[in-house]
Protein backbone atom coordinates (compact mmCIF):
# COMPACT_ATOMS: atom_id res chain seq x y z
CA UNK A 1 0.00 0.00 0.00
CA UNK A 2 1.30 3.45 -0.76
CA UNK A 3 1.28 4.23 2.89
CA UNK A 4 -1.07 7.07 3.84
CA UNK A 5 -3.45 4.75 5.61
CA UNK A 6 -3.02 1.22 6.89
CA UNK A 7 -4.68 -0.60 9.73
CA UNK A 8 -1.29 -0.37 11.40
CA UNK A 9 -1.66 3.43 11.54
CA UNK A 10 -4.74 2.96 13.70
CA UNK A 11 -3.20 0.41 16.03
CA UNK A 12 -3.48 2.72 19.02
CA UNK A 13 -7.24 2.95 18.71
CA UNK A 14 -7.86 -0.69 17.81
CA UNK A 15 -9.35 -1.50 21.15
CA UNK A 16 -11.75 1.47 21.02
CA UNK A 17 -13.18 1.29 17.49
CA UNK A 18 -14.74 -1.69 15.72
CA UNK A 19 -12.26 -3.32 13.40
CA UNK A 20 -14.49 -3.33 10.32
CA UNK A 21 -15.09 0.40 10.69
CA UNK A 22 -11.34 1.00 10.63
CA UNK A 23 -11.01 -1.18 7.58
CA UNK A 24 -13.62 0.91 5.72
CA UNK A 25 -11.95 4.16 6.79
CA UNK A 26 -8.62 2.97 5.42
CA UNK A 27 -10.16 1.82 2.16
CA UNK A 28 -11.84 5.19 1.72
CA UNK A 29 -8.75 7.25 2.49
CA UNK A 30 -6.13 5.20 0.70
CA UNK A 31 -7.84 3.54 -2.24
CA UNK A 32 -6.61 0.27 -3.68
CA UNK A 33 -3.58 -1.30 -2.01
CA UNK A 34 -0.57 -2.67 -3.81
CA UNK A 35 -0.38 -5.41 -1.16
CA UNK A 36 -3.27 -6.99 0.74
CA UNK A 37 -3.80 -5.14 4.02
CA UNK A 38 -3.02 -8.35 5.92
CA UNK A 39 0.36 -8.64 4.19
CA UNK A 40 1.28 -5.03 4.91
CA UNK A 41 0.37 -5.57 8.57
CA UNK A 42 2.27 -8.88 8.63
CA UNK A 43 5.42 -7.25 7.26
CA UNK A 44 5.24 -4.42 9.79
CA UNK A 45 4.25 -6.36 12.92
CA UNK A 46 3.91 -10.13 12.65
CA UNK A 47 7.12 -11.11 10.85
CA UNK A 48 9.18 -10.07 13.88
CA UNK A 49 6.96 -12.15 16.16
CA UNK A 50 7.42 -15.24 13.99
CA UNK A 51 11.19 -14.82 13.98
CA UNK A 52 11.41 -13.98 17.69
CA UNK A 53 8.81 -16.28 19.22
CA UNK A 54 8.06 -19.15 16.85
CA UNK A 55 11.02 -19.98 14.66
CA UNK A 56 12.94 -22.09 17.19
CA UNK A 57 10.26 -24.81 17.15
CA UNK A 58 8.24 -24.12 14.01
CA UNK A 59 11.03 -24.68 11.47
CA UNK A 60 12.75 -27.60 9.77
CA UNK A 61 14.28 -29.80 12.49
CA UNK A 62 12.40 -28.00 15.27
CA UNK A 63 10.04 -29.55 17.78
CA UNK A 64 7.04 -28.44 15.71
CA UNK A 65 8.73 -28.69 12.32
CA UNK A 66 6.31 -31.37 11.14
CA UNK A 67 3.19 -29.26 11.71
CA UNK A 68 1.35 -27.11 9.18
CA UNK A 69 3.05 -24.05 10.65
CA UNK A 70 6.59 -24.57 9.40
CA UNK A 71 8.47 -21.28 8.89
CA UNK A 72 11.72 -20.14 7.28
CA UNK A 73 14.39 -18.20 9.12
CA UNK A 74 14.87 -14.57 8.09
CA UNK A 75 18.13 -15.41 6.30
CA UNK A 76 16.43 -17.82 3.90
CA UNK A 77 15.29 -16.68 0.45
CA UNK A 78 11.90 -14.94 0.36
CA UNK A 79 11.28 -15.92 3.98
CA UNK A 80 8.88 -13.09 4.79
CA UNK A 81 6.59 -13.80 1.82
CA UNK A 82 6.61 -17.56 2.35
CA UNK A 83 5.95 -17.27 6.09
CA UNK A 84 3.08 -14.87 5.45
CA UNK A 85 1.53 -17.30 2.97
CA UNK A 86 1.98 -20.20 5.43
CA UNK A 87 0.25 -18.47 8.33
CA UNK A 88 -2.47 -16.91 6.13
CA UNK A 89 -3.33 -20.27 4.53
CA UNK A 90 -3.45 -21.96 7.95
CA UNK A 91 -5.96 -19.38 9.22
CA UNK A 92 -8.06 -19.40 6.03
CA UNK A 93 -8.52 -23.15 5.84
CA UNK A 94 -10.51 -23.31 9.09
CA UNK A 95 -11.98 -20.31 10.96
CA UNK A 96 -11.17 -22.06 14.25
CA UNK A 97 -7.45 -22.13 13.47
CA UNK A 98 -7.11 -18.39 14.09
CA UNK A 99 -8.37 -18.91 17.62
CA UNK A 100 -6.01 -21.88 17.95
CA UNK A 101 -3.06 -19.61 17.14
CA UNK A 102 -4.11 -17.20 19.90
CA UNK A 103 -4.68 -20.02 22.40
CA UNK A 104 -1.25 -21.47 21.66
CA UNK A 105 0.31 -18.04 22.11
CA UNK A 106 -1.27 -17.91 25.60
CA UNK A 107 0.18 -21.36 26.35
CA UNK A 108 -3.00 -23.43 25.98
CA UNK A 109 -2.33 -26.88 24.46
CA UNK A 110 1.03 -25.63 23.25
CA UNK A 111 4.24 -27.60 23.62
CA UNK A 112 6.22 -24.36 23.55
CA UNK A 113 4.36 -22.90 26.53
CA UNK A 114 3.16 -19.32 26.81
CA UNK A 115 4.74 -16.90 24.34
CA UNK A 116 2.50 -13.86 24.89
CA UNK A 117 0.12 -12.57 27.51
CA UNK A 118 -3.38 -11.71 26.36
CA UNK A 119 -2.89 -8.04 27.27
CA UNK A 120 0.41 -7.60 25.40
CA UNK A 121 0.87 -5.50 22.27
CA UNK A 122 2.16 -8.53 20.33
CA UNK A 123 -0.94 -10.53 21.19
CA UNK A 124 -3.13 -7.62 20.00
CA UNK A 125 -1.13 -7.50 16.78
CA UNK A 126 -1.62 -11.21 16.17
CA UNK A 127 -5.35 -10.88 16.82
CA UNK A 128 -5.53 -7.97 14.37
CA UNK A 129 -3.71 -9.97 11.71
CA UNK A 130 -6.14 -12.88 12.09
CA UNK A 131 -9.09 -10.49 11.74
CA UNK A 132 -7.54 -9.03 8.57
CA UNK A 133 -7.10 -12.45 7.00
CA UNK A 134 -10.67 -13.46 7.77
CA UNK A 135 -12.12 -10.20 6.39
CA UNK A 136 -10.07 -10.42 3.19
CA UNK A 137 -11.47 -13.87 2.51
CA UNK A 138 -14.79 -12.22 1.68
CA UNK A 139 -13.49 -9.24 -0.39
CA UNK A 140 -14.36 -9.32 -4.09
CA UNK A 141 -12.79 -6.19 -5.61
CA UNK A 142 -13.97 -6.80 -9.18
CA UNK A 143 -17.46 -8.07 -8.17
CA UNK A 144 -17.18 -11.20 -10.33
CA UNK A 145 -18.38 -13.56 -7.60
CA UNK A 146 -14.88 -14.89 -6.85
CA UNK A 147 -13.25 -13.67 -3.59
CA UNK A 148 -9.91 -11.91 -4.09
CA UNK A 149 -7.93 -14.59 -2.27
CA UNK A 150 -9.20 -17.18 -4.80
CA UNK A 151 -9.39 -14.90 -7.85
CA UNK A 152 -6.68 -15.36 -10.50
CA UNK A 153 -7.31 -11.79 -11.64
CA UNK A 154 -8.74 -9.87 -8.65
CA UNK A 155 -8.92 -6.44 -10.29
CA UNK A 156 -10.58 -7.47 -13.57
CA UNK A 157 -13.96 -9.26 -13.58
CA UNK A 158 -13.52 -12.83 -14.90
CA UNK A 159 -16.09 -15.15 -13.43
CA UNK A 160 -14.90 -17.97 -15.72
CA UNK A 161 -11.35 -17.73 -14.25
CA UNK A 162 -9.92 -18.66 -17.69
CA UNK A 163 -6.19 -19.40 -17.46
CA UNK A 164 -4.98 -20.69 -20.82
CA UNK A 165 -1.49 -21.68 -19.66
CA UNK A 166 -2.40 -22.78 -16.10
CA UNK A 167 0.13 -20.41 -14.50
CA UNK A 168 -2.29 -19.10 -11.86
CA UNK A 169 -2.71 -15.71 -13.57
CA UNK A 170 -6.02 -15.21 -15.34
CA UNK A 171 -6.10 -14.38 -19.04
CA UNK A 172 -8.21 -11.31 -18.24
CA UNK A 173 -5.33 -9.73 -16.37
CA UNK A 174 -3.28 -9.09 -19.49
CA UNK A 175 -3.44 -5.47 -20.57
CA UNK A 176 -1.03 -3.89 -23.02
CA UNK A 177 0.20 -0.41 -23.85
CA UNK A 178 0.33 0.06 -27.60
CA UNK A 179 2.16 2.74 -29.56
CA UNK A 180 0.56 3.43 -32.95
CA UNK A 181 2.05 5.26 -35.91
CA UNK A 182 -1.23 7.15 -36.17
CA UNK A 183 -1.88 9.37 -33.17
CA UNK A 184 -3.70 12.39 -34.63
CA UNK A 185 -3.09 15.19 -37.11
CA UNK A 186 -0.02 16.50 -35.27
CA UNK A 187 3.21 16.16 -37.30
CA UNK A 188 5.32 13.19 -36.16
CA UNK A 189 2.77 12.31 -33.46
CA UNK A 190 2.11 8.76 -32.35
CA UNK A 191 -0.91 7.45 -30.50
CA UNK A 192 -0.78 5.69 -27.13
CA UNK A 193 -3.53 3.18 -26.35
CA UNK A 194 -4.33 0.65 -23.64
CA UNK A 195 -5.55 -2.74 -24.87
CA UNK A 196 -7.51 -5.16 -22.69
CA UNK A 197 -6.66 -8.59 -24.11
CA UNK A 198 -9.87 -10.06 -22.69
CA UNK A 199 -11.97 -7.34 -24.37
CA UNK A 200 -10.35 -6.58 -27.71
CA UNK A 201 -11.70 -3.99 -30.11
CA UNK A 202 -12.37 -1.30 -27.50
CA UNK A 203 -8.94 0.13 -26.62
CA UNK A 204 -8.57 3.14 -24.34
CA UNK A 205 -7.16 6.12 -26.23
CA UNK A 206 -4.69 7.77 -23.85
CA UNK A 207 -3.61 10.47 -26.28
CA UNK A 208 -0.97 11.55 -28.77
CA UNK A 209 2.77 11.71 -28.13
CA UNK A 210 4.39 14.61 -29.96
CA UNK A 211 7.86 15.27 -28.53
CA UNK A 212 9.78 18.27 -29.81
CA UNK A 213 11.32 17.55 -33.21
CA UNK A 214 11.82 13.84 -32.51
CA UNK A 215 9.68 12.17 -35.17
CA UNK A 216 9.29 8.51 -36.16
CA UNK A 217 8.52 7.11 -32.72
CA UNK A 218 9.09 3.39 -32.23
CA UNK A 219 8.55 1.00 -29.31
CA UNK A 220 7.08 1.61 -25.85
CA UNK A 221 8.35 0.19 -22.54
CA UNK A 222 6.38 0.54 -19.31
CA UNK A 223 8.64 1.55 -16.41
CA UNK A 224 6.24 2.33 -13.58
CA UNK A 225 2.49 2.79 -13.18
CA UNK A 226 3.01 6.45 -14.18
CA UNK A 227 5.95 6.34 -16.60
CA UNK A 228 6.77 4.77 -19.95
CA UNK A 229 9.59 5.15 -22.45
CA UNK A 230 9.13 5.59 -26.18
CA UNK A 231 12.01 5.94 -28.62
CA UNK A 232 12.51 8.44 -31.46
CA UNK A 233 14.47 6.97 -34.34
CA UNK A 234 15.09 10.22 -36.24
CA UNK A 235 17.04 12.01 -33.52
CA UNK A 236 17.99 8.95 -31.42
CA UNK A 237 16.13 9.99 -28.27
CA UNK A 238 14.54 8.24 -25.31
CA UNK A 239 11.26 10.04 -24.61
CA UNK A 240 9.70 9.68 -21.17
CA UNK A 241 5.91 10.00 -21.11
CA UNK A 242 3.16 10.06 -18.51
CA UNK A 243 1.11 6.88 -18.95
CA UNK A 244 -2.16 8.57 -17.97
CA UNK A 245 -1.95 11.61 -20.27
CA UNK A 246 0.75 10.69 -22.86
CA UNK A 247 2.40 14.04 -22.08
CA UNK A 248 6.17 14.20 -22.55
CA UNK A 249 8.04 14.32 -19.25
CA UNK A 250 11.60 14.45 -20.60
CA UNK A 251 13.64 13.71 -23.71
CA UNK A 252 17.07 12.11 -23.32
CA UNK A 253 19.53 11.96 -26.21
CA UNK A 254 21.18 8.55 -26.69
CA UNK A 255 24.90 8.34 -27.47
CA UNK A 256 24.20 5.84 -30.27
CA UNK A 257 21.90 5.85 -33.28
CA UNK A 258 18.56 4.06 -33.37
CA UNK A 259 18.37 2.32 -36.73
CA UNK A 260 16.20 -0.10 -38.68
CA UNK A 261 17.56 -2.82 -36.42
CA UNK A 262 16.18 -1.95 -33.01
CA UNK A 263 14.32 -3.17 -29.94
CA UNK A 264 13.97 -2.11 -26.31
CA UNK A 265 12.89 -3.77 -23.06
CA UNK A 266 13.62 -3.81 -19.32
CA UNK A 267 14.94 -7.04 -17.84
CA UNK A 268 14.00 -8.58 -14.48
CA UNK A 269 17.24 -7.07 -13.12
CA UNK A 270 15.78 -3.59 -13.71
CA UNK A 271 18.20 -2.74 -16.54
CA UNK A 272 17.03 -1.14 -19.80
CA UNK A 273 18.38 -3.14 -22.77
CA UNK A 274 18.31 -2.28 -26.46
CA UNK A 275 19.17 -3.59 -29.90
CA UNK A 276 21.07 -0.85 -31.74
CA UNK A 277 23.05 -0.82 -35.00
CA UNK A 278 26.77 -1.36 -34.61
CA UNK A 279 27.33 1.57 -36.91
CA UNK A 280 24.90 4.36 -37.79
CA UNK A 281 22.83 3.31 -40.77
CA UNK A 282 23.82 -0.35 -40.56
CA UNK A 283 20.95 -2.82 -40.85
CA UNK A 284 22.73 -6.16 -40.60
CA UNK A 285 25.14 -5.66 -37.69
CA UNK A 286 23.48 -5.28 -34.32
CA UNK A 287 24.67 -4.84 -30.74
CA UNK A 288 22.87 -5.72 -27.51
CA UNK A 289 23.49 -2.80 -25.16
CA UNK A 290 22.42 -1.41 -21.80
CA UNK A 291 21.05 2.14 -21.65
CA UNK A 292 21.24 4.55 -18.73
CA UNK A 293 17.80 6.20 -19.04
CA UNK A 294 18.81 9.47 -17.37
CA UNK A 295 22.05 10.15 -19.24
CA UNK A 296 21.45 8.31 -22.51
CA UNK A 297 24.81 6.56 -22.20
CA UNK A 298 25.04 3.01 -23.52
CA UNK A 299 27.27 0.08 -22.58
CA UNK A 300 27.94 -2.89 -24.85
CA UNK A 301 26.67 -6.25 -23.64
CA UNK A 302 27.44 -8.32 -26.74
CA UNK A 303 27.95 -7.93 -30.48
CA UNK A 304 25.31 -10.11 -32.15
CA UNK A 305 25.98 -12.45 -35.07
CA UNK A 306 22.93 -11.58 -37.14
CA UNK A 307 22.73 -11.44 -40.93
CA UNK A 308 19.53 -9.36 -41.22
CA UNK A 309 18.18 -6.48 -39.20
CA UNK A 310 16.29 -7.37 -36.00
CA UNK A 311 12.89 -5.80 -35.48
CA UNK A 312 11.96 -6.34 -31.84
CA UNK A 313 13.27 -7.29 -28.39
CA UNK A 314 11.43 -8.87 -25.46
CA UNK A 315 12.85 -10.18 -22.18
CA UNK A 316 11.03 -12.82 -20.14
CA UNK A 317 10.85 -13.19 -16.37
CA UNK A 318 13.97 -15.40 -16.31
CA UNK A 319 16.05 -12.87 -18.23
CA UNK A 320 15.97 -14.67 -21.61
CA UNK A 321 16.19 -12.35 -24.64
CA UNK A 322 13.80 -12.87 -27.58
CA UNK A 323 14.31 -11.14 -30.94
CA UNK A 324 12.62 -11.27 -34.34
CA UNK A 325 14.26 -11.30 -37.77
CA UNK A 326 11.30 -10.56 -40.11
CA UNK A 327 9.26 -13.70 -39.34
CA UNK A 328 11.62 -15.88 -37.30
CA UNK A 329 11.74 -15.87 -33.50
CA UNK A 330 15.14 -16.31 -31.85
CA UNK A 331 16.67 -16.27 -28.40
CA UNK A 332 20.08 -14.69 -27.84
CA UNK A 333 23.03 -16.68 -26.50
CA UNK A 334 24.52 -13.73 -24.64
CA UNK A 335 27.82 -15.54 -24.05
CA UNK A 336 28.51 -15.83 -27.80
CA UNK A 337 26.18 -13.37 -29.50
CA UNK A 338 24.66 -16.18 -31.56
CA UNK A 339 20.94 -16.27 -32.35
CA UNK A 340 19.16 -19.55 -31.60
CA UNK A 341 16.07 -20.31 -33.68
CA UNK A 342 12.87 -20.86 -31.68
CA UNK A 343 10.49 -21.12 -34.60
CA UNK A 344 9.00 -19.54 -37.71
CA UNK A 345 6.08 -17.22 -36.99
CA UNK A 346 4.48 -17.56 -40.40
CA UNK A 347 4.34 -13.81 -40.99
CA UNK A 348 6.20 -10.55 -40.47
CA UNK A 349 6.18 -9.07 -36.96
CA UNK A 350 7.36 -5.56 -36.03
CA UNK A 351 6.98 -5.39 -32.25
CA UNK A 352 7.02 -7.84 -29.37
CA UNK A 353 6.50 -7.95 -25.61
CA UNK A 354 6.56 -10.63 -22.91
CA UNK A 355 3.51 -10.78 -20.66
CA UNK A 356 2.98 -12.21 -17.19
CA UNK A 357 0.84 -15.06 -18.53
CA UNK A 358 4.03 -16.55 -20.03
CA UNK A 359 3.29 -15.66 -23.66
CA UNK A 360 4.79 -13.17 -26.09
CA UNK A 361 2.37 -10.69 -27.67
CA UNK A 362 3.10 -9.19 -31.07
CA UNK A 363 1.77 -6.89 -33.78
CA UNK A 364 2.56 -5.57 -37.23
CA UNK A 365 2.90 -1.98 -38.38
CA UNK A 366 1.34 -0.70 -41.57
CA UNK A 367 -2.03 0.62 -42.69
CA UNK A 368 -5.11 -1.42 -41.69
CA UNK A 369 -3.07 -3.80 -39.54
CA UNK A 370 -4.86 -4.15 -36.21
CA UNK A 371 -4.44 -7.84 -35.36
CA UNK A 372 -2.89 -8.77 -32.02
CA UNK A 373 -0.97 -12.05 -31.94
CA UNK A 374 0.01 -14.43 -29.14
CA UNK A 375 3.26 -16.42 -29.46
CA UNK A 376 4.34 -19.51 -27.52
CA UNK A 377 7.96 -18.70 -26.56
CA UNK A 378 8.88 -22.39 -26.43
CA UNK A 379 8.29 -23.12 -30.11
CA UNK A 380 7.35 -19.89 -31.89
CA UNK A 381 3.78 -21.02 -32.57
CA UNK A 382 1.78 -17.86 -33.31
CA UNK A 383 -1.99 -17.41 -33.28
CA UNK A 384 -4.34 -14.46 -33.68
CA UNK A 385 -5.89 -13.12 -30.47
CA UNK A 386 -8.19 -10.84 -32.47
CA UNK A 387 -8.62 -7.29 -33.71
CA UNK A 388 -7.00 -4.93 -31.20
CA UNK A 389 -8.81 -1.85 -32.48
CA UNK A 390 -5.45 -0.07 -32.83
CA UNK A 391 -4.06 0.52 -36.31
CA UNK A 392 -0.37 0.11 -37.23
CA UNK A 393 1.13 -0.80 -33.86
CA UNK A 394 4.87 -0.09 -33.61
CA UNK A 395 5.31 -0.75 -29.88
CA UNK A 396 3.83 -3.02 -27.21
CA UNK A 397 4.44 -3.33 -23.47
CA UNK A 398 2.43 -5.06 -20.77
CA UNK A 399 0.43 -2.52 -18.79
CA UNK A 400 1.15 -4.07 -15.40
CA UNK A 401 0.68 -1.59 -12.56
CA UNK A 402 1.74 -3.58 -9.50
CA UNK A 403 4.47 -1.81 -7.52
CA UNK A 404 4.55 -3.62 -4.18
CA UNK A 405 7.24 -1.46 -2.54
CA UNK A 406 5.96 1.83 -4.05
CA UNK A 407 9.38 2.78 -5.40
CA UNK A 408 8.13 3.78 -8.85
CA UNK A 409 9.27 0.56 -10.56
CA UNK A 410 6.71 -2.12 -11.44
CA UNK A 411 7.33 -5.53 -9.90
CA UNK A 412 8.19 -7.28 -13.18
CA UNK A 413 11.04 -4.79 -13.74
CA UNK A 414 12.16 -4.74 -10.11
CA UNK A 415 14.64 -7.37 -8.89
CA UNK A 416 13.78 -6.23 -5.34
CA UNK A 417 9.98 -5.79 -5.46
CA UNK A 418 9.63 -5.56 -1.68
CA UNK A 419 12.63 -3.23 -1.12
CA UNK A 420 11.90 0.41 -1.93
CA UNK A 421 15.61 1.31 -1.68
CA UNK A 422 16.68 -0.95 -4.59
CA UNK A 423 15.38 -1.51 -8.12
CA UNK A 424 18.47 -2.29 -10.26
CA UNK A 425 21.04 -5.10 -10.04
CA UNK A 426 23.31 -4.59 -13.05
CA UNK A 427 25.58 -7.57 -12.44
CA UNK A 428 22.83 -9.87 -11.14
CA UNK A 429 24.69 -10.74 -7.96
CA UNK A 430 21.66 -10.28 -5.68
CA UNK A 431 22.89 -6.96 -4.24
CA UNK A 432 21.18 -3.83 -5.57
CA UNK A 433 23.24 -1.08 -7.16
CA UNK A 434 22.67 1.30 -4.24
CA UNK A 435 24.33 -1.12 -1.81
CA UNK A 436 26.72 -2.79 -4.25
CA UNK A 437 30.24 -1.33 -4.28
CA UNK A 438 30.94 -2.89 -7.70
CA UNK A 439 27.76 -2.51 -9.78
CA UNK A 440 29.05 -4.15 -12.95
CA UNK A 441 30.94 -6.96 -11.19
CA UNK A 442 34.21 -6.35 -13.03
CA UNK A 443 36.35 -6.42 -9.88
CA UNK A 444 36.94 -2.65 -9.91
CA UNK A 445 35.16 -0.77 -7.11
CA UNK A 446 32.69 1.83 -8.38
CA UNK A 447 34.65 4.65 -6.76
CA UNK A 448 37.67 3.74 -8.90
CA UNK A 449 35.77 2.70 -12.04
CA UNK A 450 35.41 5.23 -14.86
CA UNK A 451 32.58 3.04 -16.24
CA UNK A 452 30.87 1.56 -13.14
CA UNK A 453 27.99 0.08 -15.19
CA UNK A 454 30.15 -1.36 -17.98
CA UNK A 455 32.06 -4.55 -17.14
CA UNK A 456 33.84 -4.39 -20.50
Amino acid sequence: MNGACTIANFHGVMMRLPYLFLMMVCSFLAGAADLPESQTFYNEHISAIIQGKCIACHSAGGQAGNTDLNYLTSSQTNAQQINYDTLKTYIEEDPQEGETVLENARGLNHGGGQQMSSNSAQYADMSTFIDLVNVEKDIDTDSDGVPDDLDNCPNVANADQADSNDDGLGDACIQLFALSEHGDALPDAAGVFKIDVSNLGTPSDIGAVAPTDSGDLVEVVLVSPDLAYVFARDNHALVKINTSTSEVVEEVQLDRAIGPSRGFDIGPNGVLYALLPREAGSSDQTDLVMIHPDSGQTALVRELNNSRFLEALAIDSSGAFYVIDFSTLYTIDVSSGNLIVVGNLGGEIDTLTYASDGYLYAARSGSSRETLYRIDPTNGSMSSVGNSGVNSIVGLSEAEASDSDSDGVIDSNDPFPLDATESIDTDGDGTGNNADTDDDGDGVPDVDDAFPLDAA
